[in-house]
């Protein structure tokens, strides 16, 4: 009982250190002169979070533990107990690595120095040299390629998917010796944790080697991002794969290479392949640049940009375009799940958009596509977290056969509401208001109470004859005590409806049809496949029109 107490003691100790630790600013060092500060009292029991603190001297330095990035040093970082290894590396230093046991409910403390790369010896300076990559490709979503056996073997277990978005090499070959850093994104979901690794399958005779630390990251079900790198120690087929956390077998992963190592795998029976095409990073970059275009719009207040085009339903492998045909590298976007059928025969499209600074008050957009055969509306958009990007919008529509591109308008109700017609809601008929020239006929045809919201709400059918989207409108409904109450009216062709949720039929004193005008853009020309080249006009509020190419 004596030694179980000391070592109890002894943990609190350690405990109460690791909270001084936590109270330090990240870049101040402790300092050795200064009194300990008590430790702090741990109740019997009580959970804690496992903390990995690395100082680095000097500071700034990219972290990674066992090849996950954490963040950047001096920083307190959340992490899983166990043992592994840290790696930090600076720009103009020498990396450092160091390995590591992360105890439980507690605060591990790491601190590195890292030398500066002038006083590296001349053998790892050249060596160093040899190992730059030089050579970049990056890769669209959407070019993987997929072969399945007759047994039905698949690339991957359900649910599970790993995107390469780029990769960079020593020499364009993918050979032994050389140096790989390989980006892209993963979703996991057919088990609770697992590794993701970077490795080779050898041509040759076969042979394990060493895993060294930025060939494999731990990661846990969900969706993420990866950087993994290594230099090769044979020739053979390089692949990102998922291995169980479990047993350490794999379950599926994703071949890549050049355009001769794939035709090699060809024939293998369920894998997914992706080719690649490594260039001169200097040539890449051009590239880049000239395709760095963005089509913007502006309203009278705010912007709409079209950021890029796929096919319908998007997923995390959707291939995207810009609107010029060109690739848009912009990662997995899915769209909110709707009640929506659209046909495949009809090339359904998404149009992601991204609608900003736009007035309080402004309405949500509304959309015309020409031509289209089909549903043209919109749903929320969800990143490759999950998480709802601000501003971000999808529209959805059938193009049909015959179209071969495609212009997209996007309207934005901006500005003071106007009443045209009022009338009495114990006397509702049909009423008339003139706007540009021409008479616009409204008729509110009834108003019930809708016992299958709430008991004390309100419907009010109308029937109005101005064009879709000519202008915003709602209903307003006034009470007896003078407050209005607004209501958005949905509508199906002239036939629409406006719901007042928690308001007594017998509390409106009259209705109040209101409208307010459109903003409209629009992107012209738009391409409808990817590789498919054309000139995007790009046609703000105000008339003016730039044509990107």
């Amino acid at each position: 009982m004596l030694r179980r107490t000391g070592r109890l003691l002894t943990l609190v100790m350690l405990c109460g250190v690791g909270q001084v630790g936590m109270s330090m600013r990240a870049d101040e060092p402790a300092k050795a002169d200064e009194p300990a500060k008590p430790a702090e009292t741990i109740k019997t029991g009580e959970k804690r979070d496992t903390l990995l603190y690395v100082r680095t001297d000097p500071p700034g330095a990219k972290v990674r533990l066992n090849g996950k990035e954490l963040g950047v040093s001096n920083g307190l970082f959340p992490v899983e107990p166990g043992s592994g290894t840290i790696f930090v590396e600076l720009e103009g230093r020498k990396p450092g690595e160091r390995p590591v046991i992360i105890q439980a409910n507690g605060i591990t403390r790491m601190e590195l120095s890292l030398e500066p790369q002038a006083e590296a010896k001349m053998e790892a300076k050249t060596e160093a040299k040899a190992d730059d990559v030089r050579f970049v490709a990056h890769l669209p979503p959407g070019t993987v390629e997929q072969a399945f056996n007759a047994a039905g073997a698949k690339p991957f277990a359900d649910g599970d998917s790993i995107t390469i978005t780029e990769v960079k090499a020593a020499s364009p070959d993918l050979k032994n010796g050389d140096k790989v850093i390989v980006k892209g994104r993963y979703t996991l979901a057919s088990q609770p944790k697992a590794s993701l690794c970077l490795f080779a399958t050898s041509a040759g005779p076969s042979g394990r080697s060493p895993v060294r630390p930025g060939q494999t990251m731990a990661i846990t079900q969900g969706q993420g991002e990866f950087e993994l790198f290594e230099t090769l120690t044979c020739d053979g087929y390089l692949h990102v794969s998922f291995y169980s956390a479990v047993d350490g077998k794999n379950f599926g992963g994703l071949y890549f290479g050049t355009a001769k190592q794939m035709k090699d795998i060809e024939h293998w029976d369920g894998i997914a392949r992706v080719e690649v095409e490594l260039k001169p990073q200097a040539e890449v970059s051009t590239e880049t640049k000239a395709n760095d275009t963005r089509f913007i719009a502006r309203l009278p207040q705010g912007t709409v940009e079209l950021i890029g085009i796929t096919n319908y339903p998007p997923n995390e492998r959707s291939q995207w375009w810009k609107p010029d045909g060109s690739p848009a590298n912009i990662g997995g976007y899915l769209a909110e799940p709707t009640e929506w059928s659209l046909s495949a025969d009809k090339k359904p499209l998404v149009l992601l958009h991204r609608i900003e600074n736009l007035p309080a008050d402004a309405s949500s957009p509304a959309w015309k596509l020409e031509p289209s055969t089909g549903h043209a509306g919109g749903t929320g958009v969800r990143d490759a977290y999950g998480k709802a990007p601000p501003s971000y919008h999808m529209c959805c529509a059938e193009l049909g056969d015959s179209a071969e591109t495609v212009d997209f308008h996007v309207g934005i109700g901006v500005g003071p509401w106007e009443t045209v017609i009022t009338q009495k809601a114990d006397s509702l008929g049909t009423a008339s208001f003139n706007r540009d020239g021409q008479e616009w006929r409204v008729t509110l045809l009834k108003a019930e109470m809708r016992g299958r919201l709430s008991d004390d709400s309100t419907r009010v059918t109308l029937n109005a004859t101005e064009s879709w989207c000519r202008f915003e409108k709602r209903l307003v409904a006034v009470t007896d005590d003078g407050r209005e109450h607004a209501a958005w009216i949905g509508s199906r062709g002239e036939e629409g409806a406006a719901i007042f949720d928690k308001l007594l039929l017998s509390s409106i004193k009259e209705f109040r049809y209101q409208v307010r005008s459109y903003g409209w853009i629009e992107f012209k020309n738009i391409a409808i496949q990817p590789g498919q080249k054309t000139d995007v006009k790009v046609i703000s509020f105000d008339g003016a029109e730039k044509t990107e190419k």
